[in-house]
């Protein structure tokens, strides 16, 4: 990612204006990263097609590590080293599973839509060194991978495999079981006829020696390999239109749509991949977050790309920190949930020490912060040594360079966490329709709270949004240009569509090639900072007819305070105000209640409480002050939720709340709430 002091002194530009004088009155003009004005987005790209990539990769160093992993002992136990696994192997294993699910027949082309032929496989597994080499198989041989992950919801997982008819699927133990008797039972699955068990070891013992149920056939991927080693297949011809992956929204409001990623798309983020994430052959990167989530799936190929030696978790995010110590990665990517969770840890730490200790660790986070804000600097040859290295040893010790997505972090924490682990953090925005990476921070920039600015690789406008009073036009309260709308993205990473969804293809993609991200943004300052302020979408009316956006509320509120893990705004038409959701996990709340002064407590009598709820409420008061919200805007009751919204189901893979599931989940709640505000 660069050294930020070597660019301290760069001056800051984001982005700039394509000067087409062609534009509508209601819209911005087209916005670019300086580095590709003039230029042909669609060939800033080094590469062009996935099997480029496993060539680069798997053939010019056949003998080279690439995939690492701890491997388990006779008892179970993660072993303290790292096992690594060649490029060659790769390649042979690849091979093998490809040939084996060819040789054996097991998927056939689907020709139901736009005169499109695709061949579907299925995974439903975590991150393992088993998932990369059948995920790389089916790329080889023209094969598109749909993964289903568990937050994806049991409806909508049989909806994915139905809409596809996919006939086979990869799958770990933990799943067999009941998919099997849904499908015995209910039919569920109607048109799977084969399932591939990475670790038939782990089968109910019921199932173990079963070679057939309920109509589907269950191999091991040992026999996969082997069916395949007796007649190796040559790779698929595949082009940068094919279509390499789905990737299933679980969406916030209605059912799934299966996102189509090319070839061309995965690729086409490279360029701005290199110029700002970087990565090279002495770079270490950990994959735990999900490869059915487009972010993770983006960083693996393009590290794969860039030589990066990846290593495979463990499988258990309860152990990460034990992974991170093993594996010592140089480059951490993650989400706001768990960077807050490493700043809740310090945090608790930090009030724990008193006296002498106590002092140090106040002044090095004082210096440091200076020194980040004036300096661009991260780092301290004293109080790194004294204080810091435990904090940065949370990741390993050896990481330089970080990145955060998917979500809002609040910028006090996320400017701490770049003090405590002495390396920067990059913020990046995207969507799965434009294959995660849209917008990227400098490591450079000394302010927070945007998403800085267009990738190498794709431009972007803002579009008004009259009836949210969002305009192009738009000033700041010094009378200077403040263009507001909502942020339209186009090129080669923008994707062709939703599968069977022509209705939802055209509320989201213009024939001219424009993505409708659904997000408003502001654009700030000569520098082109993007601010996302609000979500189109999801708007509803209160009983005066006035529009509240919940989504741009939560972003606002959830900053009140960083033990606070998620907010959920609903309001009813029928009523006046809104009210909340608070999601305060369990082993937060009484941290939060000892800072507002409520006397300790258990988790379930606090989240009861009423003193705690009255302080709550007046945080968000003043963060609604701050923002000068109006009266409308201002949660009038609340409910805290000390179950995090992950583990009850009512988060999206992008961590973004299912606002259906959570307002059919909290409907007697809200009742209550409003009842004693009648």
């Amino acid at each position: 990612m660069g050294n930020c002091q070597d660019n301290r002194n760069k001056e800051i530009i984001y982005a700039m204006s394509t000067n087409n004088q062609d534009k509508a009155a209601n819209e911005t003009h087209v916005y670019r990263h300086p580095g590709s004005i003039g230029k042909d987005l669609n060939t800033l790209s080094p590469v062009h097609t996935l099997h480029e990539v496993y060539n680069s990769r798997l053939k010019t160093e056949p003998n080279e590590p690439s995939i690492g992993r701890r491997e388990k002992d006779a008892n179970g136990q993660l072993a303290n080293t790292i096992s690594w696994y060649t490029n060659q192997f790769i390649r042979e294993e690849a091979e093998a599973i490809g040939s084996g699910i060819l040789n054996l027949g097991l998927a056939a082309p689907i020709n139901e839509w736009r005169n499109m032929s695709l061949t579907f496989g299925g995974i439903y597994a975590k991150n393992s060194l088993e998932y990369i080499l059948y995920d790389i198989a089916l790329c080889m041989y023209g094969i598109t991978v749909v993964p289903i992950y568990d937050t994806l919801g049991e409806e909508a997982t049989i909806f994915a495999f139905n809409q596809t008819k996919m006939s086979l699927c990869a799958i770990t133990a933990n799943h067999v079981e009941k998919m099997l008797k849904q499908q015995k039972d209910n039919n569920l699955f109607p048109y799977l006829k084969s399932l591939i068990v990475f670790d038939p070891e782990n089968l109910p013992q019921s199932l173990k020696g079963v070679t057939e149920s309920a109509g589907i056939k269950l191999w091991s991927l040992t026999q996969i390999k082997d069916a395949g080693r007796s007649n190796v297949r040559a790779w698929a011809t595949v082009s940068p239109d094919s279509v390499y992956a789905f990737s299933y929204t679980s969406g916030t409001t209605g059912e799934p749509k299966g996102a189509m990623i090319t070839h061309g798309n995965i690729t086409g983020v490279f360029s701005g991949a290199i110029d700002r994430l970087q990565g090279s052959k002495g770079d270490r990167y950990v994959s735990y977050l999900p490869m059915a989530h487009v972010m993770e799936r983006v960083a693996f190929n393009y590290f794969f790309w860039a030589n990066v030696k990846i290593l495979v978790f463990s499988g258990d995010v309860m152990k990460l920190k034990e992974d991170l110590a093993v594996f010592k990665p140089t480059i951490f990517f993650s989400v706001p949930r768990l960077y807050n969770k490493f700043y809740d840890v310090i945090q608790t730490g930090i009030k724990e020490k008193g006296g002498i200790a106590r002092k140090l660790i106040d002044r090095a986070i004082r210096v440091k912060t200076e020194n980040l804000e004036n300096e661009c600097s991260y780092t301290h040859s004293i109080y790194d040594k004294l204080v810091f290295k435990k904090m940065k040893a949370a990741l390993g010790g050896e990481v330089v360079s970080m990145l955060t997505g998917s979500a809002p972090i609040n910028e006090q924490t996320l400017k701490f966490l770049k003090i405590a682990f002495c390396a920067p953090i990059i913020e990046g925005y995207g969507q799965t329709e434009a294959t995660a990476l849209e917008f990227t921070t400098f490591i450079y920039d000394p302010k927070g709270g945007h998403v800085g600015g267009p990738a190498l690789h794709n431009e972007f406008k803002l579009v008004d949004v009259p009836e949210m009073n969002y305009r192009s036009t738009d000033v700041d309260e010094l009378g200077n240009p403040q263009p507001r709308g909502e942020i339209w993205i186009r090129g080669p990473n923008v994707i062709p569509g939703y599968y069977k969804m022509d209705d939802k293809n055209l509320e989201t993609f213009t024939s001219d090639g424009w993505m409708l991200s659904g997000d408003v943004a502001m654009l700030m300052g000569k520098e082109k900072r993007l601010k996302i302020i609000d979500r189109k979408k999801n708007i509803f009316k209160l009983s005066q007819g006035e529009y509240i956006a919940p989504e741009k509320l939560e972003n606002i509120y959830k900053l009140a305070h960083p033990l606070i893990s998620a907010i959920y705004v609903y309001g009813d038409s029928l009523k006046s105000c809104v009210v909340a959701v608070v999601n305060v996990e369990a082993t937060n709340i009484n941290a939060l209640a000892k800072e507002l002064g409520v006397p300790e407590n258990t988790p379930e009598n606090l989240s009861k409480s009423p003193e705690l709820k009255k302080k709550i409420i007046e945080l968000f008061d003043a963060k609604a002050k701050e923002s000068k919200l109006n009266p409308l805007e201002k949660i009038k009751a609340i409910h805290i939720e000390t179950t995090s919204f992950a583990d009850l189901k009512l988060l999206t893979e992008a961590f973004k709340v299912k606002r259906v599931d959570t307002k059919d989940y909290y409907k007697a709640v809200f009742d209550e709430l409003y009842s004693h505000l009648q």
